[in-house]
């Protein structure tokens, strides 16, 4: 997935495995869900989360630009915002551990054909058996400057 508007690219690879937005089960009821127009920002925001090519307050502020490249409503977008500030320190945290234990997000496509009984658990655990590893990116990425500030860059809106 490839996200542009901004005049940067952040490619998310294929067979990167998101849960989409986090957003806990009693919020769905007010019309906030892991699905929604913000999905494409939030996909966007868990591969960042994954990677830790930018800082975690870039992080978060990348996913407000995309929301708003993306027209998600301001109430919206500062809901799904302030839920990633006050909650998102656990994800962080737990994708560093994991990432250094040698677990990946990545499903090459050989592996994708699962069964129904398999749960993600256990198809991490057999890809780390099976030497599937995920090469550390190199240099903080140019378009973490972005997130620097909340909003979309006015050169390119």
């Amino acid at each position: 997935m490839a996200h542009r508007k901004s005049n940067e690219t952040i490619i998310v690879p294929e067979g990167f495995v998101h849960d989409y937005a986090s957003i806990p089960r009693g919020f769905w009821s007010i019309g906030l869900s892991p699905h929604d127009r913000y999905s494409r920002a939030a996909i966007i925001h868990d591969y960042l989360y994954w990677t830790q090519g930018c800082t975690r307050e870039q992080a978060d502020a990348l996913l407000m630009i995309a929301m708003q490249e993306e027209g998600v409503s301001p109430v919206k977008r500062w809901a799904v915002y302030g839920g990633v500030v006050v909650g998102g320190s656990k994800a962080w945290k737990n994708n560093k551990s994991e990432r250094t234990s040698g677990l990946t997000r990545y499903v090459p496509t050989e592996y994708r054909d699962l069964q129904s009984f398999e749960s993600w658990a256990n198809l991490r655990v057999k890809l780390k058996a099976a030497g599937i590893i995920e090469t550390p990116e190199q240099g903080t990425p140019s378009y973490c400057k972005l997130g620097d500030s909340i909003d979309v860059p006015s050169a390119y809106e």
